[in-house]
């Protein structure tokens, strides 16, 4: 099978995701919280815009505001994706 670049831009897949935050205020220098995200097999696998299977990710999220002007954040967690 031969492989051609694409030429022109075309849409990704559909990304959505939610985050809830379980310990601190908006604008407090320490924040948890839990994410999650899911991507649908929109875009068009012969532009390499997708792999044509959802996926998914849950992660923990940890971050805040120090000093009104410094906003930091570390996250981690589990890519959920089909065998290819």
């Amino acid at each position: 099978m031969s492989r051609v670049s694409p030429t022109t831009a075309v849409a990704g897949d559909l990304r959505l995701g939610a985050r809830l935050r379980l310990y601190g205020e908006l604008e407090d220098p320490l924040q948890i919280a839990v994410s999650g995200m899911v991507w649908a097999p929109t875009g068009s696998q012969g532009s390499y815009a997708s792999d044509g299977k959802a996926r998914g990710l849950a992660s923990i999220v940890v971050g805040g505001i120090v000093a009104d002007f410094i906003a930091w954040n570390v996250q981690g967690g589990v890519r959920f994706r089909p065998s290819q």
